[in-house]
C-alpha cells in the first residue's frame, strides 16, 4: 500500500534550519569541523554521496537531496523496499530509467550515461538499460526488473504515486536516483538513518 510515510526526523523546522551543505564535497570534514556545534544534518548531492559520507562522523545524520525528493513527492518506503531489486539483477534483465522532463541530456549524464555505467559495474551482469522521457512512461512495466525514476522536481506529488502506483500494481519494483546512487556507493544503509521505516523495509526486501 502506498502512502505518505510517518514524519521524518529531517521535518522539523529545527532540523531544516540546521541542513549544512557544502558545495565542495572534499571539504566537508574541515567545515563540520569549523562549526561550533556539529550540525543536526547533512545533506549531499547524490552524486557525491560517498566523498561526503567517508567524511561525515557516523552520529550526524546524513541524507540526499534525492532521498528528500522519494519522502516529500512519493513514498520513500516503497521506493526503498524497490532499491532492493537491483541486488538481484541477471544478465539479460531490462532496467527502465524514467524521466519526468525532456531535458538536453550533458555529456555524463547521470540517468542516461552514469547510473548505467555504476550499474554494470556494481552487478557485473549484461544488462538491458532504457531510457523512457516524460509521456513515454509505458503502460505495461511488466517487461522490466527494475524502474529507476528520476528525483520528479519538475512534476506534482500526485504525477509521481501515478507513476509508483502503476509500477506496485503490476509487482516491478521502482527506486529512484538518489536511493539507487546510495545503493550502488554502498552507503544506502547509512543515508536511510533518517528514515527509519524505509530502512526496515529495504532490509526486509533484501531477505525475500
Amino acid at each position: 500500500m502506498i502512502r505518505r510515510p510517518p514524519r521524518s526526523p529531517l521535518s522539523s523546522s529545527s532540523a531544516a534550519s540546521d541542513v549544512y551543505k557544502r558545495q565542495q564535497q572534499d571539504r566537508v570534514a574541515e567545515s563540520i569541523a569549523e562549526l561550533r556545534h556539529p550540525p543536526k544534518l547533512v545533506m549531499a548531492d547524490s552524486q557525491v554521496i560517498m566523498d561526503v559520507a567517508a567524511q561525515t562522523p557516523e552520529d550526524i545524520p546524513l541524507t540526499t537531496f534525492s532521498i528528500q525528493m522519494a519522502y516529500s513527492k512519493a513514498d520513500v518506503i516503497e521506493m526503498a523496499r524497490g532499491t532492493a531489486a537491483l541486488a538481484s539483477l541477471e544478465d539479460g534483465d531490462r532496467v527502465l530509467i524514467c524521466e519526468t522532463c525532456s531535458h538536453h541530456p550533458q555529456k555524463d549524464d547521470i540517468g542516461r550515461i552514469k547510473i548505467p555505467r555504476w550499474l554494470r559495474q556494481k552487478t557485473g551482469k549484461d544488462l538491458q538499460i532504457e531510457v523512457a522521457v516524460g509521456k513515454d512512461f509505458p503502460v505495461d512495466l511488466t517487461p522490466y526488473k527494475v524502474l529507476i525514476q528520476c528525483g520528479g522536481c519538475v512534476v506534482t506529488r500526485r504525477h509521481m504515486l501515478m507513476r509508483l502506483r502503476a509500477a506496485h500494481a503490476q509487482n516491478v519494483p521502482m527506486t529512484n536516483y538518489g536511493l539507487t546512487i546510495s545503493y550502488l556507493q554502498g552507503v544506502l544503509e547509512r543515508v536511510l538513518l533518517c528514515h527509519p521505516e524505509a530502512l526496515k523495509a529495504y532490509r526486509d526486501a533484501l531477505t525475500k
